[in-house]
């Protein structure tokens, strides 16, 4: 079904996480990775192993997975489309506000957004060549916080996100798009937590 399965779980149980896995499959090709191994002096040689090696899974704490960087060919192609949607939109009798129309006529700020973002490194390594084609989250409910856009004010609602949950969704999206809208996994007992934004999102 797929070919590198990348799980990314909680810090404190990947020792847990670990031990199950290889009970469940005591003969997988497995990679262990965490802060011992993704320090600023390991962190590409570890991402050369991912990359180049044909691993069954790889196990990777939160805070390593938040480490690695989507390229910025992967933003310029995202706030190109944004862009373009913007323009549809305002265009659109039943989706054209004010807002909407003040956005897509932005076009410096859409472009100083861009000239931002720079040329990617051909010397770093980047989640999308990883070759990652299934993507489990356990304890998703943890990358909830995403920014949400509307002009509908709600209490409880926070529309400006975290870049933690900000930087997950770009990277599902990365994902889904690659694999006909899959190849993604969110597993939690908490779906729904404390807003109508938990819903949506």
């Amino acid at each position: 079904i797929s070919k590198k399965n990348l799980f990314v779980v909680p810090n404190s149980i990947i020792n847990q996480w670990k031990k199950i896995y290889l009970e469940m499959y005591p003969s997988a090709n497995l990679l262990i990775v965490d802060k011992r191994n993704f320090t600023p002096s390991k962190k590409e040689e570890t991402l050369k192993k991912i990359r180049d090696n044909d691993y069954d899974s790889i196990l990777m704490t939160y805070s390593t997975f938040e480490g690695i960087e989507l390229s910025p060919d992967y933003y310029k192609a995202k706030i190109e489309k944004d862009f373009a949607d913007k323009r549809i939109a305002s265009n659109n009798s039943q989706t054209s506000t004010k807002a909407v129309k003040n956005k897509a006529n932005n076009t410096k700020a859409y472009a100083k957004k861009l000239e931002a973002l720079g040329n990617r490194d051909p010397n770093k390594i980047y989640f999308e060549d990883l070759n990652i084609d299934r993507l489990f989250v356990d304890e998703s409910h943890n990358f909830k916080n995403v920014s949400l856009e509307t002009e509908i004010r709600i209490l409880g609602v926070n529309t400006q996100g975290s870049r933690k949950c900000n930087t997950m969704m770009d990277k599902v999206k990365y994902i889904q798009k690659n694999h006909n809208g899959g190849g993604v996994v969110f597993a939690t007992a908490t779906p729904i937590t404390n807003s109508i934004a938990d819903i949506f999102v």
